[in-house]
């Protein structure tokens, strides 16, 4: 199953649009259409998700 779906979940829980949130697994971006099996994960494992924010 690709990661788009669970990343999809996890910005409309957190009320942000899709496009305004990078996720990355191990220091690099997460390809939406991977599954968790393509990229090598375990159990346990975590993807970051980082919100962009404007100004300062």
């Amino acid at each position: 199953m690709p990661l788009r779906a669970l990343m999809a979940e996890y910005c409309v829980r957190s009320g942000l649009p899709y496009g305004a949130v990078r996720f990355t697994y191990d220091g690099t971006r997460v390809p939406e259409a991977k599954s968790a099996e393509d990229l090598g994960m375990d159990d346990d494992d975590v993807i970051d998700a980082w919100a962009d924010q404007l100004g300062g």
